[in-house]
């Protein structure tokens, strides 16, 4: 689950300030709170909350921060968990009303899934030449009559102009992805157009369609 606070940081720990930890404020985008094995980092610029740490600690501390900052948080996770005992307890009699019923396994050996949408993302750092994995990929997918269709994530970005050399052109890109984020708040904001392009490009006629998004550059996106 994702977390956002997007109040200042003085705000931040006065909410915060029953949960017993350090603080470390040397970072001028991220603030850090440390407590009982468990870490809490807060991105000031997009007020995303993550946490680190082996399981136990950072569970811990997950859970008495969202409860600071969200009241009705413990309630949410007890209805929660009594909707999922609820789901496996159905899952559990229709498992048992049969013994017949079809596997995963079995679906694919039957062709269940051999007209599924594909959706492939690529991650390369910049400067790959990604048509070296984006071309013989079309070619293998076409060789198994999908339909391939490459979904290029700096079409997004659109143009200011002509870049004076490679270097030029893709720093431009990357500043505009870097301004769409900030300007959005939301690290993934690319990934939802890339998710809109798809959507525009999908032909319902042709069952067997793949994407190929080039490429993905933040964490979020992925």
């Amino acid at each position: 689950m994702k977390t956002i606070f997007t109040g200042t940081f003085d705000e931040l720990k006065e909410k915060l300030n029953s949960i017993e930890g350090d603080w470390d404020e040397i970072q001028a985008n991220k603030k850090v709170l440390r407590s009982d094995g468990g870490v809490m980092n807060w991105f000031e610029s997009t007020g995303t909350i993550q946490f680190q740490g082996k399981d136990t600690p950072k569970a811990k501390l997950e859970n008495m921060v969202l409860s600071c900052l969200d009241p009705d948080y413990q309630s949410q996770v007890e209805s929660e968990l009594e909707t999922t005992s609820s789901d496996n307890d159905v899952k559990n009699d229709a498992e048992d009303l049969t013994e017949d019923s079809e596997t995963i396994g079995s679906a694919y050996l039957n062709g269940r899934f051999e007209n599924s949408e594909i959706i492939i993302g690529l991650v390369s750092a910049v400067g790959t030449e990604t048509t070296r994995v984006v071309t013989p990929l079309k070619d293998r997918l076409t060789h198994f009559k999908y339909n391939a269709i490459e979904i290029k994530v700096s079409s997004l970005l659109g143009s200011e102009g002509a870049p004076l050399s490679e270097y030029e052109r893709i720093k431009s890109l990357m500043d505009a992805g870097d301004v769409r984020r900030k300007d959005t708040g939301h690290n993934s904001i690319l990934a939802y157009g890339a998710a809109k392009l798809i959507s525009d490009s999908r032909d319902e006629s042709k069952p067997k369609r793949a994407y190929i998004i080039n490429s993905l550059k933040h964490p979020d996106e992925v």
